[in-house]
């Protein structure tokens, strides 16, 4: 049982400080109970130690502990600062507290009095590391005021012995360092390299991603970067644990919070959205760009590119001009059609299901066949799992891979202003209720004739049968080299209808 209370399971790979009969401490983590001081305590034992700072850290960490000793020991520490903390604290106490102090010193290991580390030092080194000749003497002194000794060992070159509190300098380079730190790095001058930079062969997704990156931080939504390590419980709270296929563990994690290699961008940018909105009322825009990993079996993980953001707020600054509405699916779909319209791809959106998104507010997003992306509206039970505030969250995703294998190979043909006017037909269709508007939008706007379309009408309801919805267009005729007639008109708005009714069974509304 440590200090605070909690029984912890030792193994034959924890260091332990113990006396004839039993463990009073991890060494260099935390103290034991039975060994604790309280205000009944007469007589103190001190003891001094350094440890190793790798065993230090896999103790601390295997037994999900941070201490102050820990931070301390697992970074290394040199063996001759023992003694000198032992006095010091010994002194300390008896001025604070009183008492008698024992006479004399019990020593079980001492490195006091072994050999400092020396390091050499070169005024060649120095050149060739700087780009400059540093004088000798200069050096010399430079080293003699950060508390480094020295001897002379041959012509230009110095023997030099690292101070008891210097465990950060080991080698030559650590040397030359400390040097030009004293004499300023404004010193070193700025010389063009001798030979041609190397070429930098571009990699394709890396430019996609900056691309990306640049339109959505022109359409006002600020970037986010969090560390590519989650725990399970944040990927489960957003619906993306599978039990069947967990995520890579780190070896030797850095904490217990960050333990596996993430499988999606939603677990991070949702818990950065969660932590604003304790400190702000927003509104928020939030993207992240990174790597995501996706565990195989035997064998390295599957490396994607992925842009997830997110949208949480009101729509526009309050005013008297315009509602306080929150935004929602369309605005985050208005932030996809950005990217890709920018992008030159064509894209269509189908209805899905995902565990992160709310039912029946979610699309996957299309290039050709393949699934570029996501968004929706994120699913309430998410939201209440992450202590979400705003009515709803709009969020979007991006697969970079599968964009980047969409993208044209011009990225934008113009034409000319058409010359002759347009004839625009109203059409009120009525179709199957499981039939999309982009089914039918698809159908229209490849039909001969057809420049555009565009929905302005839903309905669902009186006079429109069960299990059927009305959906109405303006529909917009018009050639390139003359106005056409009415009869041309009516003549592609019957076929236009004929194969509505043909490919999606979408009639024309009594």
């Amino acid at each position: 049982t440590t200090l605070d209370d909690v029984e912890r399971k030792l193994t034959t790979e924890h260091l332990v400080i113990a006396d004839a009969n039993n463990a009073i401490g991890l060494g260099g983590v935390i103290g034991g109970a039975n060994s604790e001081i309280s205000d009944n305590t007469v007589n103190v034992l001190l003891e001094s130690a350094t440890f190793n700072g790798a065993n230090n850290r896999e103790t601390a960490q295997s037994m999900e502990l941070r201490t102050e000793a820990t931070l301390r020991f697992e970074k290394g520490l040199r063996a001759e600062l023992a003694p000198i903390a032992l006095r010091r604290a010994t002194a300390l106490i008896q001025e604070v507290a009183g008492g008698t102090v024992a006479p004399g010193i019990v020593d079980i290991v001492s490195e006091e009095g072994a050999e400092p580390p020396v390091v050499p030092l070169t005024s060649a080194k120095i050149r060739r590391m700087l780009g400059m000749d540093v004088d000798l003497k200069q050096t010399q002194k430079t080293l003699t005021s950060l508390g480094f000794t020295w001897e002379i060992d041959g012509e230009a070159a110095l023997k030099v012995t690292v101070p008891y509190w210097r465990n950060d300098v080991t080698i030559e380079e650590d040397l030359v360092e400390e040097v030009v730190r004293i004499i300023g790095y404004e010193s070193v001058p700025t010389t063009m390299l001798s030979s041609p930079i190397p070429f930098q062969q571009p990699v394709p997704v890396m430019n996609l991603r900056d691309r990306v990156k640049d339109l959505l931080a022109s359409a006002g939504i600020q970037e986010v970067i969090n560390y590519p390590l989650v725990t399970l419980q944040q990927l489960e709270q957003v619906g993306q644990l599978n039990a069947d296929a967990l995520p890579l563990k780190v070896a030797n994690p850095m904490s217990s919070d960050r333990e596996y290699l993430r499988t999606t961008l939603r677990a991070s940018v949702l818990s950065t959205l969660a932590a604003n909105q304790s400190h702000s009322i927003g509104p928020f825009r939030l993207f992240e760009a990174g790597r995501v990993f996706g565990p195989r079996e035997d064998d390295l993980p599957e490396e994607r590119e992925t842009v997830t953001g997110v949208l949480a707020g009101l729509r526009h600054e309050p005013s008297w001009l315009e509602d306080e509405n929150n935004m929602d699916f369309y605005d985050a779909k208005g932030v996809v059609e950005l990217v890709f319209d920018r992008l030159s791809v064509d894209v269509t959106y189908e209805p899905a299901d995902d565990p992160t998104f709310h039912p029946g507010r979610c699309a996957v997003i299309k290039a050709v066949d393949s699934i570029v992306g996501m968004v929706g509206e994120i699913h309430p039970v998410v939201m209440e799992r992450l202590g979400l505030e705003s009515p709803q969250v709009a969020a979007f995703e991006l697969y970079l891979e599968p964009i980047l294998a969409a993208l044209p190979e011009s990225q934008r043909n113009f034409e000319a202003l058409p010359r002759y006017p347009s004839a625009t037909r109203d059409l009120a269709l009525v179709m199957p209720a499981e039939v999309s508007a982009g089914q039918v939008t698809r159908v229209i706007t490849r039909h001969r004739g057809v420049h555009h379309s565009e929905l302005f009408d839903i309905y669902a309801g009186d006079n429109i049968a069960e299990g059927s919805k009305s959906l109405a267009f303006h529909v917009y005729f018009q050639a390139r080299d003359r106005t056409l007639t009415n009869e041309e008109v009516n003549k592609s708005l019957d076929g236009l209808l004929k194969t509505l009714d043909r490919e999606l069974k979408v009639t024309l509304r009594a």
